[in-house]
């Protein structure tokens, strides 16, 4: 391991033997040398291990630490014990990255005095062979974010804030990070990016925005909270409106352009809800399971509130609202349907974060 390192990078590795060692071979092959790869191996079953265990034998830059499994949150959290660089930032084991990354965000940050810089991504979405089938370029403006400063520009842009939620995409200067005593919710999963990353940012006295991407954060067809019935997505999804909500009011964002904003992102998230189990057996009945988890009772209120919804989150709000479970489905039932006979791959949502099947 090198002495001292610049950067820590913490690459969080769950049975994920098929793509790991293209991940890690792209961060040893950063055009920054001064680096170490901690990657956190929660508890795979699958020949993970011993992949990790032959690539951190031909290199001492990476570092194999084995844990049991108890999640994404819990396995960068072991990372960031471990660390011991400058930087630090969090790659999922089953993407990979530009060689460019770390020299370019770690220069940002340094010549902008920042405690954090966040970057593009390029959305790769894979097939079943996982064959590439596009790749899709997403970036953010260039430019600083100052604690008490002006509003960034196009900070109420879905990409924009998108690309803030994600862990994956940023580095951080990892002192600072631990005087903030800020980590991952261990047992938090689908939103814990965000819930960490609204934590950080809302504290920092100076973001940086790159304007260039780096990660290429895989979409394949896969098992993942899209696909799979989870009774407490409205509660996650209230718990990540709520972050994001606090992080654009530290950041001054006026309280009735954020209502507006908050309103519409709870009505999307009642559609996305009807989405996910449409063709599910019971799908009613798991709807109404998650109405009446905590928190979703907020999600229905406010998201009455919201006019300027389209059609479909506007027939998920009002139908749920009056408990019309079943016909909340009928929209999400239709588009389906019409995916299932259209020629060509049906690509994955970007609303649902990869799932990890832990």
């Amino acid at each position: 391991m090198t002495e001292h390192p610049k950067v820590s990078i913490v690459v969080a590795a769950y049975n994920v033997a098929p793509y790991v060692a293209r991940c890690v071979r792209s961060l040893l092959a950063q055009s920054e040398r001064s680096l170490e790869v901690i990657i956190v191996d929660d508890g795979s079953t699958d020949q993970t291990p011993q992949v990790l265990q032959d690539i951190a034998a031909q290199d001492s830059r990476a570092v194999h630490v084995r844990r049991e499994n108890g999640g994404l949150s819990a396995a960068r959290n072991t990372g960031l014990r471990v660390a011991t660089g400058e930087f630090i930032c969090f790659v999922d084991g089953d993407d990979w990255v530009e060689p460019n990354m770390v020299e370019s965000m770690v220069a940002q940050c340094m010549g902008t005095g920042s405690q954090v810089a966040i970057a593009g991504a390029f959305v790769d979405f894979h097939d079943r062979t996982d064959e590439l089938l596009r790749s899709e370029k997403r970036v953010l403006p260039g430019g600083e974010i100052q604690y008490g400063g002006p509003v960034p520009a196009g900070a109420l842009d879905d990409n924009f804030l998108n690309l803030v939620g994600y862990a994956w995409n940023k580095i951080y200067r990892r002192e600072w990070l631990q005087e903030q005593d800020i980590v991952f919710e261990e047992g938090l999963s689908l939103v814990e990016d965000i819930d960490f990353n609204a934590r950080v940012l809302a504290c920092a006295e100076r973001t940086v925005l790159v304007s260039d991407a780096f990660v290429h954060y895989i979409q394949r067809p896969r098992r993942t909270l899209g696909t799979t019935h989870d009774e407490t997505y409205l509660t996650k999804r209230m718990r990540a409106i709520d972050a994001v909500d606090s992080l654009l009011a530290a950041w001054g964002v006026d309280r009735e352009v954020r209502s507006t904003r908050f309103a519409r992102a709870c009505s999307i998230s009642l559609w996305s809800a009807s989405r996910s189990v449409a063709t599910k057996p019971h799908a009613a009945q798991q709807i109404r399971r998650m109405v009446e988890q905590p928190g979703a009772d907020r999600l229905l209120l406010h998201a009455e509130e919201y006019r300027g919804a389209d059609w479909r989150s506007a027939w998920a709000t009002s139908t749920m609202k009056r408990g019309l479970y079943g016909v909340a489905l009928l929209p999400a039932r239709a588009i389906r349907a019409t995916q299932s006979v259209a020629k060509g791959p049906r690509l994955v949502s970007e609303q649902f974060r990869k799932g990890s099947n832990r």
